[in-house]
Formats: C-alpha cells, structure tokens, sequence
C-alpha cells in the first residue's frame, strides 16, 4: 500500500470516529479526495525544495572539503568535515564517502552511488589524470555549482514574468476601469449641469 492511500484510509478511520454517523461517509469521501490529489503535490514540492537546498548547499561542502584539503587534513577528515557543515541527503553521502576512504576504499568505490558523490570523483579523477591540484579543480567545481544555480534563477524569474502577465493583464484592467476611470466618470456627471432636462 503506497502512503497516499495509507494517508487517506487513515483519513476515512479517523473521520468515521470523530465526525457524526450521518455526516461521516461524505467527510470521509471528501477527505480521501483531498489526501490522494493532494499528497502527490506536497511530495513533489517537497522534493523540489530538497533539491534546491542541495544544490545550495553543495558548493558549500566542496569548498570545505577543498579548505581542509589545503590544510593538510586527510581526505577522510576532509569530507567529514564537509559532512558537518551541510545536512539532508548530502550530509549523508558526504559521510559516507568519508567512511569508504577511512576503510581505504579505491576512487572508483569512494564516489560513486550519488550524482552528487560522481560530481566530486570527476574532479578527483582529472587531478590523477592531469596532475593539477585537486584543491584547485574542487575550487573550480564549486564556482561552476553557482554560476549554474544563479542561471537557473535567471531563468525562473523570466518564466514567472511571464506566468504573472496574464493576471496582471486581466486583473489589471478592471481594477483600473473600477478605481480610476469609474469614479472620474461619477464626478464629471456630478459637475454636469441637467436642468435643461426638467424644464424641457
């Protein structure tokens, strides 16, 4: 049983229980409705919001992971420290990445099992290839994170311009008509002069 209808079998219990016999089967129907539209949508805003807080988050952990590197401190260390300083899912493969090189684990082992962990083994993987700095490409990771998250922005903000133009367009205009062209429109007609119409 997924947790929706779980939700919403709870739902029905609980309004049979607590509301009147007469007024219980049509709650319930309604709360079963309502549970089953409605937990898909707050389960995909809560995965939007996840992954709009790790993708902030991210470039954060890297650049820890990079100032520790620079300091001298173990690669393990290294990312537990990263780990500490960010939380949800990425504090959890950042861990576990941290566990896997304390067990000695190979590179191909350490990142791997999330987008996120693949993301720091390529820039390992180029610094082995390369010999550059892997503090350096870290750095550069980090940057090239929210230079991509401050394009998404951008771009969320064009698409909401355009989402808002139409409810301004067709709220706008009455509003306007009502606030402004209405009450001018009284005023002439109170300035206006009819008692030609009665002696007529």
């Amino acid at each position: 049983m997924t947790r929706e209808k779980a939700t919403a079998l709870a739902a029905t219990v609980a309004c049979f229980a607590l509301v009147p016999l007469d007024y219980a089967p049509f709650v319930a129907l309604a709360s079963a409705i309502a549970v089953m539209r409605w937990m898909p949508r707050l389960k995909v805003a809560a995965e939007v919001e996840a992954s709009h807080q790790l993708r902030i988050a991210l470039p954060i952990a890297i650049d820890v992971m990079s100032l520790a590197l620079d300091a001298g401190v173990p690669w393990d260390r290294a990312a537990g420290i990263a780990a500490d300083c960010v939380s949800g899912s990425l504090a959890q493969d950042l861990h576990l990445a941290s566990s896997r090189l304390a067990m000695g684990a190979s590179a191909d082992e350490v990142w791997r099992g999330s987008p996120t962990l693949l993301l720091i083994g390529e820039a390992v993987e180029r610094s082995f290839r390369s010999g550059a700095a892997v503090t350096e490409l870290l750095r550069q990771l980090a940057d090239s994170q929210r230079a991509s998250e401050r394009l998404r922005r951008i771009e969320n903000v064009r698409r909401l311009e355009t989402k808002i133009l139409m409810p301004v367009t067709f709220l706008g205009m009455p509003a306007f008509v009502v606030l402004g062209v209405i009450p001018t429109f009284a005023a002439m007609l109170q300035q206006m002069d009819f008692s030609w119409l009665s002696t007529s």
